[in-house]
């Protein structure tokens, strides 16, 4: 395509691209719309959107010659004849062409009367449309009829004179921000620009390189002087190299189609005489090339084409090398057969090149019958192989990926149209789901039977017209949580509660199950960000604060997803996202080497090493740099240093925020260059058009972008199609469909949410709930599964209610208490009215458990500037303590809401996070006592608004302020690690030694309860002195769940390498080697704090590695009479 370069272009607010990289995904309706072009392009395009836009332009070179089209539609009896006839059709062709040659030719001749009868026919279709003589006059070309492509239109020049389009004449001075303004001072305000300016028509192969015996390329061959070839098809000095459609063969006055056959016919002549020679190579002679070409230049001289100087089929030197001089007979007749004895053969020569005869054509073909891999490594190869034969236009689409809202209709069928559209610009993916916003049409989403139908329909558009399947992604991140009838899962804040490697394997395997059910191969999870600030609205989707727990939860996960073996994991969001400095997400980050390798990194280390195939980055700048541009993170780190070698996707609209947030580039094309050249970014999630394909190709043009850069992202994008089998198979998961909702996965949500409930406070043993007593049941979220399950649940805010949940029970469904009174609307205001109702219930109950936290929300709509639980829920705890009832807290929050000293008031607390569909079973279960907790806190819960941002793991020398505003060690509400039982397990015989590099510890744990329980046992260690960085309070090092039934008791030995204590202490960018622990340092078990107050809890382990004595003191946790 030929753009014009026109001053400003650049700084143009609005959309602008070419006509032949339309962009379906920019509405026009009610649009002000200029088109640069009034010719071929124009007369097809502005009959169609002149009628829908507000406000048309187009801006006039020249005017041009238009003839009406002469068609008609087909009568019956034509019809019925071209059905069941095939002589019909093949003599009305050959008799229609004949005819048309007959007539059109005659006018390209210089010398031929029909020009007066031609033009005079023109200038009777200009009068008979268009009424104002003044645009008839701008639309009178000034030169004769057939120096230029002559073009067909019925309804060009009556859309002309439509109130709501303007004829410009006038120069292009430059383009502003809102609009184009011309030479005489007019701004001409616009909303979006479409270039209908046509090819470069004189340009050859390109963007490919074909290089020649003598090693020089064809393109700087035709550079040096004219492109010329023999029949347009071979060169002399290019042996077994065939064109279609070269110099010398463009048909303005015949069909291409019929060109198209008779060079095929001629290029396998050549195959065939190839083959009877027993010839390594053919190439034409260089005498008869010359001869050929000269005809063809005098030819040239007779035609109307060549009466212009300056004729847009002239080359830079002034020579016409793009029309075929004379008729397709002629043509047919030449290319019949090849002569022999014009061409030259090589027995012993090497096979130089490839036969490029149709390539576009055959790579469409031979894609689908491609050889499968089973490593990542043969899927690259054969990846390598097939971009090496992709255009640059291909290879660029492949790395945009949509929103699949662009290609549905408001009733969200498919709009193929659209689909057709994006699949020639050789977009390679789409994500999303369509019920993301909100219901639709009383539907909260699609079944799995349902995406299939859909996708299954993309999947084939997009492999007839580019050849290649599109991968689709889908957040699921608790189940397959937009596929309807998919069980949702806890979510990973919950999962990580657990401390439960099996359950969170589990949760992987179903969640990729699902999802691909679906037809969807590529999961964009796991979220594996390390959530450092507690009021971070993202937080339940991670697997909490603890790198280590991060890491271990990962390494399951992704193994877990992955054995689906065609769905990829996508970890995210690389690297440091969480760590906002104020708690709200998108915050741009200052962070430390230390901080980025220590704390954010492992996780991401451990999913790689684990064979996640895909990665995605994510919105903010670290250390001032957005992350869409960070080549110290995004090459450096992660693709030097981590080895990642898979594919990188960016989050929404990444690369767009380098210009509109962040504010670094000053335009589109600037910021997918810099994008491109300063990051490994594979695939750009640009959601909602596709700029990125016409920026990109620009830059490439323009020199400012390697091809050899967009090759090795394309490489990496086919090479994961390959890896998923999605040439073999673009809907995989068939034979999964009839799972989605089995109760398999039923059981496995409801353990893991059952595992993911932590108590905290149980005085006087108030939990479980006796068998038979009165239950008053309170607040917002005791009637919604909703609530329940938070964000990213059927929608991307999530739900409300419970209807739309098919599985599970709410609260109140599964406990069925005496009297249930929520007191708050599903907006969260208080309903202060019902108050002393309330009261009373709650006096008369034994027991009133109120369920209090947040309503559902993910992301930014998230944020809050208070971290205290809302006043109103405060409040209402506080007068329900003052009763006589026995008062359970149950906290449903995707965060741990500061409680303002409530805990104190209360007999027991629950933290239930968000344990999903299945979470009111599992609530209800640990409340009665048919099952006994054991999860404790994957996070520190805050007891202060300023200690939201601190990890138990700070620095040593990190204080702060108590409630008498005393400087001192940071307390919480409740430490990490904290989690209580129905019965208590007692440590004793605690032992460690250092044994050949590695750390052996040993003790025995015991069940002296009268319940069967489940504990998690952890280990920390905490360094004495450090000489390079302060140390950090405390370590996990170690952790492990295990279930003990009254009376058992088992002995454990634990085994760790000292690597595991050490720390990175370098720079990024230097080797990825941690510093030895230096130093001595304590063990300490479970969530010990104080080594002096508990010295049965500790072991020091010295530098001299002095194997320390066993310890005969009692390590007890007695989990029935802990106080808060």
């Amino acid at each position: 395509p030929f753009t014009p370069e026109i001053n400003g272009a650049d700084t143009f607010q609005g959309s602008s691209f070419h006509s032949a990289e339309w962009n379906p995904s920019i509405d026009l309706n009610e649009k002000r719309v200029a088109c640069i072009g009034s010719a071929a392009s124009a007369v097809q395009i502005i009959p169609e959107i002149a009628p829908k836009v507000s406000q048309l332009y187009v801006f006039q070179r020249s005017a041009n010659w238009v003839l009406p089209k002469f068609v008609r539609p087909f009568n019956l009896f034509e019809k019925f004849v071209m059905r069941y006839g095939s002589w019909y059709q093949t003599l009305r062709r050959w008799v229609w062409n004949f005819l048309h040659e007959a007539v059109v030719f005659s006018v390209l001749f210089k010398a031929s009367r029909s020009h007066g009868i031609f033009q005079w026919l023109s200038t009777r279709w200009l009068h008979y449309s268009i009424s104002d003589p003044i645009l008839r006059d701008q639309l009178t070309p000034t030169y004769p009829i057939g120096a230029k492509r002559i073009l067909l239109s019925d309804t060009f020049y009556s859309s002309l004179e439509r109130d709501n389009t303007s004829l410009i004449t006038d120069r292009i001075e430059s383009i502003e921000p809102n609009g184009i303004r011309t030479i005489d001072g007019t701004l001409h305000p616009a909303d979006v620009i479409i270039y209908a300016t046509g090819f470069k028509i004189t340009s050859f192969l390109a963007p490919m390189e074909v290089y020649g015996v003598n090693g020089v390329s064809m393109q700087q061959l035709w550079q040096r002087g004219s492109a010329q070839a023999y029949l347009g098809i071979t060169h002399v000095h290019f042996p077994n190299v065939f064109m279609m459609y070269g110099p010398n063969t463009s048909t303005g006055h015949a069909s291409i189609l019929i060109m198209a056959e008779a060079q095929t016919k001629y290029i396998l002549s050549c195959l065939d005489l190839l083959d009877e020679k027993q010839a390594k190579t053919l190439q034409v002679k260089a005498s008869v090339q010359k001869q050929f070409n000269q005809q063809v230049r005098n030819q040239l001289e007779l035609m109307s084409w060549c009466s212009l100087k300056d004729s847009p089929y002239n080359d830079k030197d002034g020579n016409h090398t793009v029309m075929w001089p004379w008729g397709m007979a002629e043509y047919q007749s030449r290319t019949n057969r090849v002569n022999e004895n014009d061409q030259s053969y090589d027995t012993n020569h090497f096979e130089i090149l490839a036969i490029m005869l149709l390539s576009p054509l055959i790579l469409l073909s031979s894609l689908a019958s491609v050889a499968s891999c089973s490593s990542n490594q043969e899927c690259y190869a054969i990846a390598a192989s097939i971009v090496a034969n992709m255009s640059v236009q291909a290879m660029v689409g492949q790395m945009v990926q949509l929103d699949i809202g662009q290609v549905l209709n408001d009733d969200l069928s498919l709009n193929e149209q659209k689909v057709r559209g994006f699949a020639a610009l050789g977009v390679g993916s789409y994500l999303n789901s369509p019920f993301a916003g909100g219901p639709h049409h009383q539907k909260y989403g699609w079944t799995a039977q349902e995406w299939r139908r859909i996708i299954s329909k993309i999947q084939e558009i997009h492999t007839q017209v580019s050849g290649h399947p599109i991968i689709y992604g889908l957040d699921s991140v608790h189940g397959a949580n937009y596929v309807t009838n998919s069980v949702l899962f806890p979510h990973q804040l919950n999962a990580a509660a657990s401390f439960n490697r099996k359950l969170v394997n589990a949760m992987g395997y179903y969640t990729g199950r699902d999802t691909e059910a679906a037809g969807i191969p590529w999961v964009f999870g796991p979220i594996l960000d390390v959530a450092s600030h507690k009021a971070w609205p993202r937080t339940f989707e991670t697997f909490g604060e603890d790198p280590y727990v991060v890491t271990q939860m990962a390494k399951e996960i992704v193994h877990g997803l992955q054995d689906n073996n065609t769905i990829a994991a996508c970890f995210k969001h690389f690297i440091g996202y969480a760590a906002t400095p104020t708690g709200h997400d998108r915050d741009p980050l200052v962070l430390t080497d230390y901080s980025i390798l220590n704390y954010y990194m492992p996780p991401f280390q451990a999913a790689i090493d684990a064979g996640a195939l895909t990665g995605m980055m994510n919105y903010v700048s670290l250390n001032g740099i957005p992350m869409g541009v960070n080549h110290k993170m995004l090459v450096e780190l992660l693709r030097e240093q981590l080895q990642f070698k898979g594919m990188l996707v960016t989050d929404w609209a990444v690369i767009d925020d380098l210009t509109a947030f962040h504010k670094v580039a000053a335009n589109e094309k600037e910021a997918v260059a810099m994008a491109m050249k300063q990051t490994s970014i594979d695939m750009s999630m640009d959601a909602t058009h596709t700029r990125f394909i016409s920026n990109a190709l620009a830059l490439i043009r323009a020199g400012e972008l390697t091809l050899e850069r967009i090759q090795e992202s394309a490489t990496r994008i086919i090479a994961l199609k390959h890896r998923l089998k999605l040439y073999q198979e673009p809907m995989p998961g068939k034979d999964k469909v009839n799972r989605v909702g089995d109760d398999q996965s039923k059981q496995a949500a409801l353990q893991l949410a059952r595992e993911s409930i932590v108590l905290l406070k149980n005085v006087d043993n108030s939990l479980p709930l006796p068998l038979k007593t009165t239950i008053f049941l309170t607040g917002p979220s005791i009637d919604n599964i909703g609530h329940l399950c938070g964000g990213w649940s059927l929608h991307w805010q999530g739900a409300c209610g419970n209807s739309m949940f098919l599985h599970g029970k709410s609260i109140a469904q599964a406990l069925k208490a005496d009297v249930a009174m929520p007191m708050f609307t599903k907006n969260g205001t208080f309903m202060e009215d019902n108050l002393e109702l309330a009261l009373a219930a709650a006096t008369k109950a034994k027991y009133t458990i109120a369920v209090m936290g947040e309503g559902h929300y993910a992301e930014k709509p998230g944020d809050i500037n208070d971290l205290l639980l809302p006043k109103e829920q405060l409040e209402y705890i506080r007068a329900l303590a003052k009763t006589d009832t026995k008062l359970v807290l149950v906290l449903v929050q995707g965060r741990p809401r500061l409680l303002d000293g409530v805990a104190d008031l209360v007999h027991a607390v629950i933290y239930a996070g968000l344990p999903c569909e299945m979470g009111g079973e599992a609530i209800a279960d640990v409340l009665r006592g048919a099952v006994n907790p054991s999860a404790k806190l994957p996070f520190s819960y805050p007891r202060h608004p300023l200690t939201a941002n601190v990890v138990y793991y700070h620095r040593q020398n990190q204080g702060c302020l108590d409630d008498k505003f005393h400087f001192g060690e940071c307390k919480f509400e409740w430490p990490f690690g904290t989690g209580l039982s129905y019965t208590t397990f007692l440590y004793k015989d605690f032992q460690a030694k250092i044994v050949k590099n590695e750390l052996h510890a040993k003790f025995t744990i015991k069940n002296i309860g009268s319940y069967e329980g489940k504990e998690t046992i952890l280990l920390f260690y905490r360094q004495q002195y450090r000489t390079k960085q302060v140390p950090e309070m405390k370590r996990l090092i170690y952790f492990q769940k295990i279930s003990l039934k009254p009376k058992e008791a088992k002995n454990f030995n634990v085994i760790v390498p000292l690597d595991e204590f050490g720390s990175y202490m370098h720079q990024l960018g230097d080797t990825l080697k941690k510093t030895p622990i230096g130093g001595p340092f304590t063990l300490m078990l479970s969530t010990t704090e104080d080594c002096k107050a508990s010295p049965d809890h500790c072991i020091e382990i010295n530098e001299s590695l002095i194997e320390k004595s066993p310890s005969k003191q009692v390590y007890m946790i007695d989990h029935m009479t802990a106080q808060a």
